[in-house]
């Protein structure tokens, strides 16, 4: 569900938070997306024709309708996540099918892992999950000047 403080009501599939910051309800015990204090978004796509970015172009920029319908999907979870929160950059998960990319959003910019399948490879992203929860706030891209 989307978080209620903000006008747009978008809310990515799954979200990374820290023990104690999760949003709860009494009655599922999952409560609203709270951009406020998500860490990491993750989307879930069915396929890898739905992947925001194309290899097969020089800079990696979607041609397809599908491809740019979820690069800006991902691009408006950014816009929600830096405007709610005093952030210098921050990372997302898109998951495609059994494949992943890992992604680090900051206001200049998008920069991508290559897609990988998380079913063979499953420690890239258990690595890159492993080594982000043990990162100091300004290094996961708080400011905290």
């Amino acid at each position: 569900m989307g978080d209620s403080n903000t006008e747009s009501r978008l809310a990515p599939d799954c979200g990374l938070y820290l023990v104690g910051h999760a949003p709860q309800t009494e009655s599922t015990g999952y409560g609203r997306t709270d951009w406020s204090r998500m860490e990491i978004p993750f989307e879930c796509k069915a396929k890898t024709s739905d992947d925001p970015f194309d290899d097969r172009t020089e800079d990696g920029e979607p041609n397809s309708e599908k491809r740019k319908h979820s690069l800006g999907q991902l691009l408006s979870y950014s816009e929600l996540l830096l405007q709610n929160q005093q952030r210098t950059f921050h990372y997302a998960v898109v998951f495609l099918g059994t494949h992943a990319r890992i992604i680090r959003i900051d206001r200049s910019g998008v920069l991508a892992t290559d897609r990988f399948d998380y079913v063979d490879e499953e420690s890239k992203l258990t690595d890159f999950l492993q080594i982000y929860s043990q990162l100091d706030p300004d290094q996961r891209g708080h400011d905290t000047s």
